[in-house]
């Protein structure tokens, strides 16, 4: 039987699921109310002003969180030298982005629920699939941060 994993790379892609599980039920209330017709929409004038300002701060927002991170990184094996400090300043690095994403995912739901507008939701799933793929994996935390695997097995 395979020893059980618990730790830092476990509690990491719990943390990473438990997001996007959250981001998940979100689209699913906010596609339910809008169904329903729970909610009144706002007119029409604004749907087109929301768009516009939607598009712009999803894709400066992931930009923003992939520089972001990308630049953490960089300070991390510039300055960090060991294993254990590494892998928590990658974490902080990690949290940072998928707050930043979630931001975007959240504010395109928010977009979709005032307007009823569905191309709100396109971008909050194409959004929530880019968040997805962010997610952390064995192999990327040993390469980014130059680390054994070894090393990684220490800390869990």
């Amino acid at each position: 039987m395979p020893r059980q994993r618990t730790g830092f790379f476990s509690s990491l892609r719990l943390l990473h699921l438990a997001l996007f599980a959250g981001q998940c039920l979100l689209l699913v209330v906010s596609l339910i109310l809008v169904m329903k017709e729970r909610i009144s929409f706002a007119d029409k004038s604004t749907d087109k002003t929301l768009q516009v300002i939607s598009v712009l701060l999803s894709f400066a927002i992931v930009y923003g969180a992939i520089a972001i991170k990308k630049r953490r990184l960089k300070e991390i094996l510039a300055t960090v030298a060991n294993a254990k400090a590494r892998v928590a300043a990658y974490k902080r690095a990690c949290l940072l982005q998928w707050i930043l994403l979630e931001t975007a995912v959240l504010l395109n739901l928010v977009c979709f629920i005032v307007t009823g507008n569905y191309a709100f939701t396109a971008m909050a799933v194409t959004v929530m699939i880019f968040y997805f793929l962010q997610g952390p994996s064995r192999l990327a935390i040993v390469w980014k941060l130059g680390i054994t695997e070894e090393e990684l097995d220490a800390l869990q």
